[in-house]
């Protein structure tokens, strides 16, 4: 059987006045996302839809508006972090999914970066750095990689002081430059600038440190990077709970150039807002906000447009997102998004035009929520619905082509999951000038409904 159409699959585009929201469901989950605004696309690390403790990520690439799953590509790597760069690669840190010669060789995983490319998706994922299986590794993963926005791409360990810069076109044989911190192992590292003037912020592992500095081209030595402690959590008379490191965001001013660092501490329930003199690379503060039921490690997520005109922040218990603006040097609440608990990832892009809000399910599955114009949210209390706009267009479409799915709502019901899984074993396709609707569903169903 064959769905026709003479109208072309469409969902509302958000004017930047009103929010939009959709849903990608049945996500194995989440390690990791990236958001390409630009060219309306998404990516994400998944976890092995089977499980398997020693299978590799995949990386799926979808198409927004309507949602669609373009590509995905699975790896040799437990990912933990993906990165695009300015051409549209996307590169991703982790780890090797087993050890080399399987576990009963005795051989430790060790760090691998791979890269894939959107524009050439039948030729797979390509290893960028990897070491022989004969070569002893001082740590086991790369936790995270960040591209300078010129020709390098920065990558972190866990265990180490160092950040290694790869150049994209990077022979095995090079050695890299190398920008060993200061002040701690890095649990988050961003860069900011121009090439010949390069800066870095970076959340210590653990001790509620921030370090900013310079890296310096080529192998000059740069300086060393100031430490700034965001709150004293070795002062308290009981040794507090929690030792979560800073989250941070870096922040623009209105004519592009680095002038804020907003930071999360997790462990006293404080947002903060800083100050950054690009010059010295020092970091002072203007502002701060206590959390309500900000109970030590209850936040752990933070977002932000760059110019801080979107600030979400959140907790996997917290059943709201409290919302900020940036006004200055000040930080002011906007209000709350109630969206239950389970929440385990925010993103916001560069230009604060799209939210993604990743949550897990009772069945251990993730959910990934997309709001266009987050900034466009009522202020005071907003909701996250429960349906989303490319959902309405399948069902509309399915109950056009005789499928009885009820209310074109958006809302994932028994009747829409059943009359998607009818459709699943038909030919569908949209015959006039329209997408594909199989694709819009593998869109918004990565693992089929049940």
């Amino acid at each position: 059987m064959a769905l026709a159409t003479a109208a072309r699959a469409e969902v509302p585009v958000s004017s930047g006045d009103t929010p939009g929201f959709d849903i990608i469901y049945n996500v194995p989950p989440v390690q990791s996302i990236a958001l390409d605004v630009p060219a309306g696309r998404l990516f994400a690390a998944v976890a092995p839809a089977d499980g398997a403790p020693d299978g590799g990520s995949s990386i799926v690439e979808w198409h927004m508006l309507p949602l669609r799953r373009a590509a995905l590509w699975r790896t040799e790597t437990i990912l933990s972090d993906i990165e695009l760069s300015p051409d549209g690669l996307v590169y991703g840190a982790g780890q090797r999914s087993a050890p080399p010669g399987g576990y009963a060789s005795g051989a430790s995983r060790s760090g691998m970066v791979i890269t894939v490319d959107p524009a050439r998706p039948e030729n797979g994922p390509a290893v960028f750095v990897s070491f022989p299986d004969n070569v002893r590794v001082d740590f086991s993963r790369y936790n995270q990689a960040a591209h300078d926005g010129g020709s390098r791409i920065f990558v972190t360990t866990p265990t180490q002081f160092t950040v290694t810069a790869y150049p994209e076109q990077f022979d095995q044989g090079e050695t890299p430059l190398e920008l060993r911190l200061r002040c701690g192992v890095p649990a988050q590292f961003s860069l900011f600038g121009p090439a010949d003037r390069l800066g870095y912020v970076a959340s210590t592992a653990d001790g509620a440190m921030l370090e900013a500095g310079l890296v310096q081209p080529g192998a000059v030595k740069a300086p060393p990077g100031e430490c700034f402690r965001v709150a004293n959590v070795f002062g308290y008379k009981k040794e507090p709970p929690t030792l979560n490191s800073v989250v941070h965001a870096v922040l623009r001013d209105p004519s592009g150039g680095v002038d804020a660092v907003l930071a999360l501490e997790p462990n006293t329930g404080t947002l903060h807002a800083l100050g950054l003199d690009s010059e010295a690379q020092q970091l002072s503060r203007t502002d701060w906000v206590d959390l309500e039921g900000g109970a030590p490690g209850a936040f752990a997520f933070l977002a932000a447009s760059r110019d801080g005109s979107v600030i979400f922040v959140g907790g996997p218990a917290q059943e709201n997102i409290l919302r900020f603006q940036r006004k200055g040097g000040s930080l002011v609440p906007t209000g709350i998004l109630r969206t239950g608990t389970g929440l385990r990832q925010i993103e916001i892009s560069p230009d604060g035009t799209l939210a993604a809000l990743v949550m897990r399910g009772a069945d251990n599955l993730d959910r990934i929520h997309l709001i266009h114009s987050p900034g466009a949210l009522e202020e005071g209390s907003a909701s996250l619905p429960f349906g989303g706009d490319t959902l309405r267009l399948i069902q509309s479409e399915l109950n056009g082509a005789g499928f009885d799915v009820g209310p074109a709502d958006g809302i994932l019901g028994p009747r829409t999951a059943s009359a998607i899984s009818r459709a699943g074993v038909e030919d569908i396709s949209i015959e006039s000038g329209g997408i594909d609707l199989k694709s819009i569903i593998e869109g918004v169903f990565l693992t089929p409904p049940e």
